[in-house]
């Protein structure tokens, strides 16, 4: 099995395979500066140092007897101190060594180490990008090729679960139920939640859909002569592009596209008996009830921006903000239409759903 890996970047998983190859594991370096110095640690023991050639390439392999048969899952980090290259491959389970003055990255993912794993960087690249190879690797990797980060690797898609909750604004609800009427308490902030998914093309662009529900909105005013409820129970699809910076364990991401809803818009009222007075005679005016409600769909826009934070290597939290436009007209061939921008924002998590193809 090949697998892809980056930093930043989805988790990797990879599994055991026969390999006919016999040797122990592997770094190698690309794109590198030419006369840097690359260090290989390995489960805490320093397997050897080499220095870049003129084609920015390098290579360490690790004295077979370490590991042996032995396999461990491995988390593994590059080290940039000055014009050394640290590359640290350590069981995920024990705590890396300290940094010290330098820089650390860590590569996305957790990673399957055996006998015959080859590691290939592209130091090259920002961030520093990261392929593996149960075997040797294919001599295509080790040529140099442009830097430009992760643009440039091997990527492969993967769906994204997301699931939060939080609080809407509508703009203009309380003007369009109570009209002039002062005294008209009403809910123009209620619980949102929201559900999608998202599958990601690279590690900054992505393509998403999501339901997003809103609590009722409310609105009532008693007068002299009336009184009335009215409520707004509405939903919204949206379709989504987003883009990304992905920076290690955090991801900054815009989003714009566009939404439908489907709205539902009630008003109950009720018209008191009443007396009036004509030429002297007393006359009894009648009231009554009536129930009024709309159904509006239609399509409006969409934009947003949030940020990830991977707590793990498949879930994060996230926080979002975003705006869009309810607007639509009604679905019976009535006069009534909706039209008014919602403010949001919302809280959840997100899980990095496994490649299963």
């Amino acid at each position: 099995m090949l697998r892809a890996a980056r930093l930043p970047g989805v988790a990797a998983f990879l599994y055991l395979i026969t390999v006919s190859a016999a040797h122990a594991q592997t770094v190698y370096v690309t794109n590198a500066p030419q006369g840097a110095i690359v260090e290989f640690v390995l489960e805490s023991t320093a397997e050897g140092t080499v220095t870049v050639n003129d084609t920015g390439s390098a290579s360490i392999v690790a004295d077979p007897a370490h590991l042996g048969t032995r396999q461990f899952d491995a988390a593994i980090f590059v080290d940039t101190c000055g014009t050394t290259r640290r590359v640290i491959v350590i069981d995920r389970t024990t705590p890396p060594p300290p940094a010290g003055s330098c820089r650390r990255t860590e590569i996305s993912g957790v990673f399957l180490v055996q006998k015959v794993t080859s590691l290939v960087f592209n130091i090259g690249s920002t961030p520093p990008t990261m392929l593996v190879r149960q075997g040797e690797p294919p001599a295509a990797w080790l040529k140099p090729t442009p830097t430009g980060g992760i643009a440039h690797i091997p990527y492969r898609g993967h769906f994204a679960l997301s699931g939060g909750a939080g609080l809407a604004k509508f703009r203009d609800y309380a003007t369009v139920a109570c009209g002039n009427i002062t005294n008209c308490p009403s809910d123009l902030s209620p619980l949102t939640w929201t559900a999608g998914a998202a599958y990601w093309f690279l590690p900054y662009l992505a393509a998403e859909g999501t339901y997003v529900r809103f609590d009722k909105l409310t609105a009532r005013a008693t007068g002299t002569t009336f009184n009335f409820d009215s409520d707004l129970d509405s939903g919204t699809i949206t379709i989504a592009g987003i883009g990304a910076y992905p920076a290690g364990k955090v991801t900054i991401y815009g989003k714009g596209g566009t939404n439908y809803h489907g709205a539902t818009s009630t008003v109950r009222e009720t018209i008191f008996d009443d007396v009036n007075t004509v030429n002297g005679e007393t006359q009894l005016v009648a009231g009554g009830s009536q129930v009024l409600q709309t159904r509006t769909g239609g399509w409006g826009w969409l934009f947003a921006g949030g940020v990830d934070v991977w707590v793990t290597k498949p879930v994060a939290i996230y926080g979002e903000v975003g705006r869009l436009l309810i607007n639509g007209s009604s679905t019976r061939g009535g006069e009534g239409n909706i039209s008014d921008p919602v403010t949001y924002v919302v809280v959840g998590a997100k899980v990095r759903m496994p490649n299963i193809w």
